[in-house]
């Protein structure tokens, strides 16, 4: 577990908060944006200033940090009820042709595939795309990848839920775990020391014939 400075959008309520160091993250209705991880907080907003909030997030610095690196994305978005975002990446292998006025996906060229996407994220606020284009030491381009985002289902959600108050459990049981062993090395020196005070007293308490 980690805790995280994160920043409610006034408009979609979405809590967003910055995995790394140039992690430029936005909320779903691109109101609010935050920048800069756990280097610095830079904010940027269209309207209205955003409330900075204190989460606690299932993760680690370095499951964050791998998460923006690899584009997971698991992180940096939780829904205003709590959802986080699931992200799934379709990747689509350039053909031989390289033209993009010529690529067909199926039977629908790639200017009609981006439209149908566009109209798919308007539509439906429970989804959000993002396309991307991947080049290769040429500069060219060489593969389109897109990410379709859904909403975790309730069940899900609990399930997230449920496993995060284990973990929170866990964790509590291992620091009272560690705090009993702690306690007992501490009883078991005081005892030793005073063994061996007693053992000195007695050592003077014979050398000076004390009675």
């Amino acid at each position: 577990m980690i805790k995280v400075n994160a920043y409610v959008c006034p408009k979609c309520g979405d809590k967003v908060f910055s995995r790394a160091h140039h992690d430029y993250r936005n909320c779903t209705c691109g109101e609010i944006a935050v920048d800069g991880g756990f280097e610095y907080t830079r904010i940027a907003f269209k309207d209205v200033s955003p409330q900075s909030i204190e989460l606690e997030i299932d993760a680690t610095k370095k499951d964050l940090y791998f998460d923006w690196n690899s584009t997971t994305d698991m992180f940096g978005i939780i829904k205003k009820d709590g959802r986080q975002y699931i992200p799934k990446k379709h990747v689509i292998d350039k053909d031989k042709s390289g033209n993009f006025s010529e690529w067909d996906i199926g039977n629908i060229k790639i200017e009609e595939f981006i439209e149908e996407l566009n109209k798919l994220k308007k539509q439906n606020t429970n989804r959000e795309i993002r396309l991307d284009l991947e080049y290769d030491n040429n500069l060219q381009i060489s593969k389109l990848i897109y990410t379709v985002w859904r909403l975790e289902t309730d069940e899900e959600f609990e399930k997230r839920k449920k496993l995060i108050e284990k973990n929170k459990t866990t964790q509590k049981i291992k620091e009272a775990e560690k705090a009993r062993k702690k306690a007992e090395r501490e009883e078991k020196r005081l005892k030793e020391q005073f063994e061996k005070d007693k053992k000195k007293f007695q050592e003077l308490k014979d050398k000076y014939d004390w009675k």
